[in-house]
């Protein structure tokens, strides 16, 4: 058996069962080709492959991605809990190394944020998380919805008053941040 991921210019030895990677390939465009050929066969037929499987998939990044507004949407928030907790969900793949700042300081009339409250920096984890993948953040420890690495998080966990508060989402620096989610 063998294997291709660009379209035949290089094909790897491929064993039933074992994981193809597809990291790098573009979006959209990653198509995988696992061909076999006759075992035992007569004259005429030494050296020919068939295609015996074949699909398109969609690879996550290789590289961190910038996230823009919509990329991610918030699917909980509890102040009450200890620590105080929220979780959000990845609208679109991302690469491993994406960081999203969160926030829980006021956007001011004055065109900046607050900074009299938290700040924590979560980042994606080697291998980068598909579109659909809800994390949740619980002080400075991301969990992932059905287990695996969920990313690392870091600065200073958020402190959510009980009587409503707010998050947001960005990326770049506080003092020029570009909001992801609210």
């Amino acid at each position: 058996f063998r294997y291709t991921t660009d379209g035949g210019t290089v094909y790897l030895p491929y064993t039933p069962g074992t994981n193809i990677s597809t990291t790098g390939l573009a979006a959209g465009s990653g198509f995988v080709f696992i061909e076999g050929r006759r075992a035992n066969c007569s004259a005429g037929c030494q050296g020919t492959y068939e295609v015996l499987a074949a699909w398109r998939v969609t690879p996550l990044p290789a590289a961190p991605t910038t996230l823009n507004a919509g990329d991610i949407a918030f699917s909980g928030y509890a102040s009450t809990a200890v620590p105080d907790e929220f979780s959000f969900v990845l609208l679109k793949n991302i690469g491993p190394g994406t960081v999203i700042n969160f926030t829980d300081n006021g956007w001011l009339s004055t065109n900046v944020l607050q900074s009299a409250e938290q700040t924590c920096t979560w980042t994606a984890p080697a291998g980068g998380l598909p579109g659909g993948t809800e994390i949740k953040i619980s002080g400075l420890t991301a969990t992932r919805s059905g287990g695996g690495a969920a990313g690392t998080v870091t600065g200073v966990a958020l402190s959510l008053i009980t009587g409503g508060d707010q998050i947001l989402a960005y990326r770049g620096t506080a003092a020029s941040p570009t909001f992801i989610s609210a």
